[in-house]
């Protein structure tokens, strides 16, 4: 653009300087000319003096002058208009060649803001839509990984053979672990990952495989929010230690995994029941009044716990410990003997609950 508007002014300069010099010139000639007439007119007067009066009408020299004056003054004029007009057509021509130059520029100046308009709309439009394409792209190859996966995690997990068997335990968990390695290298993270570590951590909790439910745990448990039943499964791998063997570093990951299901499943019977278990395996194993208090202390405030909170967290707890009858009766037998009524009252709210006939300030 600059560079139009500096041809441009150059053009206009040239067009003026070449009209002045043309009006100059003629300007001059039209001044010899004058001078030239003025000769003649002399010439002319001296003929008519020498002429015979006999052949010519006398005019006082007062109207020959006046009407040789107008005489040459019409031809002067004549000569000047003809001048002039030519003077004004050369104007005029130039300033149609400039009036020509600035159009064509300024349609020039507009013709090249439109192009540029449009290659910028054309470049942000090209630059959106790629960006576009690339995000349907990824999306769609999220989406189809996504199916993928979820195909095959839906297929091991359909495969019913109970996990307690060692050869398909074995087969199923390499399966699973193989998933999840793909699916933490792809894009289908955290939809897919929490449900292949609950069920890899249920089949090792089945199996009692603490270090493998250590391992997924402690890998993923600060980037992925499991289950209440995730942090359970591993609980109880623990607890079967700690209640079999009486293991305190047993004892102390049960409890640990206890308080994550419980802060995302507050009043969850299934991690309460568990924390019952273990300050009845306190008590049992006690060396001192001390400890033993402290084991009846704790169990107290748990059991008072469980009444307060809502009904569903006694109905949950009772159904544990019923589940686990068999396994750990001597510690259930053990809370039904030093805490008659406190057992008492959780099981009517449970049976309530059951049967829908609880009270509202009980539901949650």
């Amino acid at each position: 653009m600059k560079r139009i508007s500096l041809s441009l002014l150059f053009t206009i300069i040239a067009a003026l300087s070449l009209a002045s010099v043309s009006a100059n010139s003629d300007l001059e000639l039209l001044k010899s000319e004058n001078t030239q007439l003025k000769q003649e007119i002399k010439q002319l007067k001296n003929t008519i003096n020498g002429l015979d009066e006999k052949n010519y009408i006398r005019i006082p020299n007062k109207d020959f002058d006046d009407i040789i004056s107008s005489k040459a003054i019409n031809i002067i004029d004549e000569k000047l208009d003809m001048k002039l007009g030519n003077i004004e057509l050369l104007v005029g021509f130039a300033a149609t060649i400039i009036l020509t130059i600035i159009g064509f520029a300024f349609n020039q100046a507009i013709t090249n803001t439109k192009r540029k308009i449009q290659i910028d709309v054309l470049e942000e439009l090209n630059e959106t839509l790629t960006k576009k394409i690339k995000e349907m792209e990824e999306r769609f190859i999220s989406e189809k990984e996504e199916i993928f996966y979820l195909t095959e995690f839906k297929a091991i997990k359909d495969n019913t053979k109970s996990y307690t068997d060692k050869t398909h335990n074995e087969l199923q968990s390499k399966k699973l672990e193989d998933l999840l390695e793909k699916v933490t290298k792809g894009k289908d993270q955290y939809s897919l990952i929490p449900q292949i570590v609950d069920e890899l951590v249920y089949i090792y909790y089945l199996n009692y495989k603490t270090s493998n439910i250590d391992r997924l745990l402690s890998t993923y448990g600060s980037n992925y929010t499991f289950s209440g039943p995730t942090w359970v499964n591993g609980a109880l791998a623990y607890a079967h230690d700690y209640l079999s063997y009486g293991e305190t570093f047993s004892k102390n990951q049960c409890l640990k995994y206890i308080e994550k299901a419980l802060t995302v499943v507050p009043g969850y019977g299934e991690a309460l029941a568990l924390k019952l278990y273990i300050s009845m395996k306190d008590l049992d194993q006690a060396s001192n009044n001390e400890e033993r208090d402290s084991a009846i202390n704790k169990c107290r405030i748990q059991l008072k716990n469980i009444t307060e909170s809502p009904s569903y967290s006694a109905f949950e707890t009772l159904k544990r410990m019923r589940k686990d009858e068999k396994i750990w009766a001597k510690y259930i037998t053990a809370l039904h003997e030093h805490f008659p009524v406190e057992m008492n009252e959780m099981k009517r709210i449970a049976e309530e609950y059951e049967t829908g006939k609880m009270s509202p300030s009980k539901v949650s």
